[in-house]
């Protein structure tokens, strides 16, 4: 059965199609906090295709929600589902003492990483903030972190400070020395540092929870970015949350 899935991130939405155990017709843009736009969006996409169900991942709020849900079901006559945390879902242990509390995203994400690779994962999710999650082999989620991205990090430095300029990740963070020789590399390099010394925390605390050879995945808009960063082997994968939606859906993915 054809499935439509939303993702609705702080500063995107990305969707995808379930058809014959594959994630088709993906797609995505910046939301600007309007469901109606997001809706929009997405019929646009999907003009002339056929699915039976909407399943949604969403973190932006309430609101947006009602926005969106209200245009989806106008535009198809399908109510559209929305995904939420629990204490278990396929086999898999939630780590937060209150799994309401963790990102609807983070979970689909973690679902996927662990149906798909079957042994210890690291999650990365690399957006607006950058988040890490950890799931062992046996399906236990043992939790995250969750660190601002390299945006949010030059934001608050202009907000607090002066003649902070935009950030931008690119090469490798260490090509022209450690340190940044100008405001502009300094900010830069220092963001890449925070967000890539995260992850070989993590992996350094962790391993023993996750195994010797964890899959480290990434995900997210700034994912392909920060892959070229990181000094583990990383797989990139785009749409890991449609995957775990997907997932939750019922669908089986091949």
């Amino acid at each position: 059965m054809n499935t439509l899935l939303i993702d609705v991130g702080n500063t995107r939405i990305k969707w995808g199609l379930v058809r014959d155990g594959q994630i088709a017709e993906l797609g995505g843009r910046v939301h600007a906090g309007r469901g109606a736009v997001a809706a929009a969006a997405v019929t646009k996409a999907m003009k002339g295709r056929q699915f039976k169900g909407v399943m949604v991942s969403n973190v932006a709020g309430p609101s947006f929600a009602t926005n969106l849900n209200r245009a989806l079901s106008s535009r198809y006559g399908i109510e559209p589902r929305f995904a939420h945390v629990g204490r278990q879902k396929l086999g898999i242990r939630c780590g937060y003492r209150d799994p309401k509390r963790l990102g609807v995203d983070r979970w689909m994400a973690v679902l996927a990483a662990h149906k798909t690779t079957g042994c210890g994962a690291l999650v990365i999710d690399a957006g607006t903030t950058l988040t890490i999650d950890g799931v062992t082999a046996d399906g236990v989620h043992l939790g995250g972190l969750i660190i601002p991205g390299p945006q949010l990090m030059a934001r608050a430095l202009r907000r607090e400070t002066s003649d902070i300029g935009l950030v931008v990740m690119q090469g490798d963070i260490d090509s022209q020395g450690f340190l940044g020789r100008s405001t502009t590399e300094a900010v830069n390099m220092g963001s890449g540092l925070a967000l890539v010394g995260a992850v070989d925390r993590a992996l350094h605390f962790l391993k023993r929870d996750l195994g010797p050879n964890p899959k480290v995945l990434v995900t997210g808009g700034d994912g392909e970015d920060l892959l070229p960063h990181l000094k583990v082997k990383a797989q990139l994968r785009p749409a890991l949350v449609l995957e775990g939606l997907a997932l939750f859906a019922g669908a089986r993915l091949a």
